[in-house]
């Protein structure tokens, strides 16, 4: 059994496919299974009418100053998370203060 599943929404799953609707499992943290039925779980999430989608990276990101989208500003990085963005990659251009 799957620690949670997450069912009826549309999956992106970073290939360049078209969305498709599918289950997506999850186990510690990571996805297990995808596809049409990955079988029980303790927790499911109906997304129906929404995207599944990995995490997106913010390559070029300005969290690394002192404002207030920072991350010293705000530590959970709540503006990023709900848009997806999972990976922030601070200091490109090279005056972070991290």
């Amino acid at each position: 059994m799957h620690e949670l599943k997450v069912t009826g929404g549309q999956v992106i799953d970073g290939t360049g496919a078209p969305p498709r609707e599918a289950e997506v499992a999850v186990d510690g943290g990571r996805v297990a299974a995808v596809g049409g039925d990955v079988g029980p779980a303790g927790e499911v999430i109906d997304a129906a009418g929404l995207y599944v989608a990995p995490g997106f990276i913010d390559a070029h990101s300005h969290a690394c100053g002192t404002g207030i989208g920072s991350i010293l500003h705000a530590p959970t990085a709540p503006s990023a998370v709900q848009q997806g963005i999972t990976t922030v990659m601070p200091g490109m251009l090279g005056h972070s203060p991290l």
